[in-house]
């Protein structure tokens, strides 16, 4: 069965239910020691690892997140999530963007709001972000595919199409162009089973897609997908790795376009007989990135991993971490350099605080961190990461307190 994660935006937003964690406060408890322990400045380069905070987003009376990130370019870049008043009575979309100097609130007018969080109980509506220019961006609403769609001056609405009788569960989405935009997830029944789902939106209206089979497992989700070019992208099968989608070991797969059909492609066998695949990132056919969690020794308990292909074979690399009965998953990935990385890493503990994340730095196949942004206060837990061009600055968004927050890393 399909586990969706309703979780309340307000505990969400205010950091009550998913951060921080055990795990935090043992990494807290290292940094403790002073014996041995290096000078503060060096010790906090260490920490930060380069990330710094860009902006710290209050709603006032409303504990406020974001969700979702996306890049149309260096100067070109966009977030989504909400804000909820007291007891989650009325949430309101929250949507950011960057346009070179500053991060600011882009209005949605209430009517198109009222849509787009309708078929969820009227009250909650979990945005997901796609933007491929200025004046193409796309808000999707994960627990129902309903939309919001920005051309440069107004807001349209719309939604994604299913069978009916089943649910929608969007996990990802990619926005090439302005006729070139595809949704993925999963549809759900009844019974809770789900079915990967993808869908393409060529201009005029929205076309599912048929997927091959990747795994014997019955509830799969497309978790996540990056494309090259409109005829090459790369597609995750897992159970999701995200706020709504809690990792499991279930397995997956990989999955590739080439312009005409979706073809499984073969995944490391740690991956894909009881690992979660959860992130992807396509630079060339000769440079695909796959980021999830494998089994770790411990009952459920997954450590994240990355795996690289180079045309010709698969490298992978495991987080240093003790093993633990934590679900940890690399939820975002971006190539940094000639065979590096930077990854989120989000971990679900069940019976405890829930959530928490780490950022890392792959090189030379070897990890380094975790490191954590420079806030004083309430621990930040981070959802999602993009980066605005191949060179360009890293963005990572989430929550800290009652505050959405956006910390980056690199130019700009």
């Amino acid at each position: 069965m399909l586990v969706i994660r309703r979780l309340g935006l307000t505990a969400l937003a205010a950091g009550c239910a998913l951060a921080p964690c055990s795990c935090a406060s043992a990494a807290g408890a290292s940094r403790s020691s002073s014996a041995a322990a290096p000078p503060a400045a060096v010790r906090a380069a260490a920490q930060t690892g380069g990330w710094r905070v860009a902006a710290r987003i209050a709603v006032p009376g409303r504990p406020a997140y974001l969700q979702s990130v996306a890049a149309a370019g260096a100067g070109e870049v966009w977030s989504a999530g909400g804000s909820a008043s007291p007891g989650r009575k009325a949430f309101r979309p929250l949507v950011e963007r960057w346009s070179g100097r500053r991060w600011r609130q882009v209005a949605v007018p209430g009517l198109l709001v009222r849509k787009f969080r309708a078929g969820a109980g009227g009250r909650l509506a979990v945005s997901m972000v796609g933007a491929s220019s200025a004046g193409n961006v796309w808000v999707f609403n994960q627990l129902t595919g309903a939309f919001l769609r920005w051309d440069g001056r107004h807001w349209s609405e719309g939604s994604v199409p299913h069978q009916h009788g089943e649910e929608l569960a969007l996990t990802s989405a990619l926005v090439l162009g302005k006729a070139d935009v595809w949704a993925f997830g999963a549809t759900v029944d009844a019974k809770g089973g789900a079915r990967p789902f993808a869908a393409h939106f060529g201009g005029r209206g929205w076309h599912a897609a048929s997927l091959p089979a990747v795994s014997h497992a019955v509830s799969l989700v497309v978790s996540a997908a990056s494309a090259v070019s409109p005829a090459d992208i790369w597609a995750t099968i897992g159970t999701g790795g995200q706020l709504q989608f809690p990792a499991s070991s279930d397995g997956g797969g990989l999955l590739h376009w080439n312009g005409r059909s979706w073809q499984k492609v073969a995944l490391p066998a740690a991956l894909a007989d009881e690992g979660d695949p959860a992130s992807v990132a396509a630079v060339s056919d000769h440079e695909v990135w796959v980021g999830g969690g494998v089994a770790d020794g411990k009952p459920g308990g997954l450590t994240g991993l990355s795996a690289r292909w180079d045309g010709r074979a698969w490298h992978s690399a495991r987080l240093p971490e003790p093993a633990s009965q934590a679900r940890c998953v690399l939820s975002g990935i971006v190539p940094a350099g000639r065979a590096g990385l930077r990854a989120l890493q989000v971990c679900f503990t069940d019976g405890g605080p829930g959530l928490h994340s780490q950022l890392w730095d792959l090189s030379s196949g070897r990890w380094s961190g975790p490191a954590e942004p420079p806030l004083t206060g309430q621990e930040p837990l981070l959802l999602s990461m993009t980066q605005a061009g191949p060179r360009g600055t890293i963005w990572a968004v989430g929550t800290a307190g009652k505050a959405a927050i956006v910390v980056s890393h690199g130019p700009g």
